[in-house]
């Protein structure tokens, strides 16, 4: 997993110049175990802050396909990390899309500039051999604006806020936005490295922690109050 996904990360920012400044993108995770990458691989971190729209107000999204059946399956701890993996993009200005349409399901991954050109970078569920490419082709181009075209504006989880987005996402998962809020504000207020602290120089707690940070920050959750004990 790590080779395959830096091996991708690292082609899409060697062609970063020809994207634009607000680049839209497709990915293939659909569980969490897939998606904790983006938390916990310190080269995915660096590469959201590469890929981070750069004009102020700037507009990049990115679609996954997560169809029902997949989140049925899912334990809950793997959807709530592909929840957090979804607040670290929208953390980075990033919007996201979710679709339920399994036909999207076997779409490569990719970056597109728009009428430019695409970066096609596959690792997710390609056995074992990642897919590089880059296509200026007319056709490959409408193919893909087609796809995040049609996951943006059919979106399960569209709304206009970040916020809302993260909201609606955690509803579709299953999962209680109340308690998520919760207990990410409880996390990032205690810091993520009173439960993990990782070996390996290539893996990190940043993504964690920004993801946390980000759901606490807007998913605001008013604190139970506890009402005290009479003698």
């Amino acid at each position: 997993m790590l080779i395959g996904s830096e091996t991708a990360a690292r082609y899409i920012l060697g062609h970063r110049d020809h994207l634009g400044d607000a680049p839209v993108f497709w990915t293939r995770e659909q569980r969490g175990e897939e998606a904790a990458t983006w938390l916990f691989f310190r080269h995915k971190y660096r590469y959201l802050e590469r890929m981070t729209p750069r004009s102020p107000g700037g507009t990049s999204g990115r679609g996954f396909c997560v169809p029902e059946t997949a989140v049925a399956s899912s334990p809950a701890y793997e959807r709530v990390l592909l929840f957090l993996a979804i607040a670290l993009m929208e953390s980075f200005g990033i919007c996201t899309w979710v679709t339920d349409d399994g036909g999207f399901a076997h779409t490569d991954g990719f970056a597109l500039s728009h009428g430019r050109r695409a970066v096609i970078a596959s690792w997710v569920r390609t056995e074992g051999a990642s897919r590089l490419a880059v296509t200026a082709r007319p056709g490959a181009l409408r193919t893909f604006a087609d796809v995040t075209g049609h996951v943006s504006q059919h979106s399960a989880t569209a709304a206009g806020q970040a916020g809302q987005r993260l909201a609606a996402t955690a509803e579709y998962l299953g999962l209680d936005a109340s308690w998520i809020g919760r207990r990410c504000a409880q996390l990032s207020a205690a810091g993520a490295d009173r439960l993990a602290r990782p070996r390996s120089r290539l893996l990190g707690l940043e993504g964690l922690e920004a993801a946390c940070r980000f759901v606490a920050e807007q998913m605001v959750i008013i604190p139970r109050t506890r009402t005290a004990s009479t003698r």
